[in-house]
């Protein structure tokens, strides 16, 4: 059963009967109340939590950050018997244009030579290289690096 069609949008009626764990006021929920009201999502206070209920069925399926997923379940615990399903749900709207560094207000000097540096390591292949390294999946949007 897909959850997605091949554009990437919620398949809805496919979520029909499907218990979804999501942690509590993240943007996960946020999502998942915009795109699929009627689905039934099992709310929680940690992802730790979620993946419990996971392995034992309380829920069929998670939906969390595929970085913290991974270290924290899929290659430890989980590995070899949960996936990743789907494409990655990558809405600015709900999750914003991606990862930030925090930088003290004014300091725009250093910002543009973060800024530089990371979209050097992008446009050179090195960014993708090292998250390959570490993660089964490229953790930044190559058109950030042409912006």
């Amino acid at each position: 059963m897909k959850l997605f069609d091949d554009k990437g949008q919620p398949v809805v009626e496919n979520f029909d009967g499907l218990r979804i764990g999501v942690e509590r006021a993240s943007t996960y929920f946020e999502w998942f109340s915009a795109k699929l009201p009627k689905a039934d999502l099992v709310l929680y206070d940690s992802n730790e939590a979620m993946y419990l209920d996971l392995k034992n069925g309380r829920v069929d399926v998670i939906m969390t950050n595929p970085m913290k997923a991974h270290l924290s379940f899929l290659s430890g615990e989980g590995k070899g018997k949960y996936e990743f399903i789907g494409p990655e749900v990558n809405e600015p709207k709900f999750f914003g244009p991606g990862v930030g560094v925090g930088l003290r207000k004014g300091n725009d000097e250093l910002r543009d030579k973060i800024s530089a540096a990371i979209r050097k390591l992008i446009r050179e292949g090195k960014l993708k290289e090292y998250a390959l390294k570490i993660f089964p999946f490229q953790i930044h949007d190559d058109a950030w690096a042409e912006e």
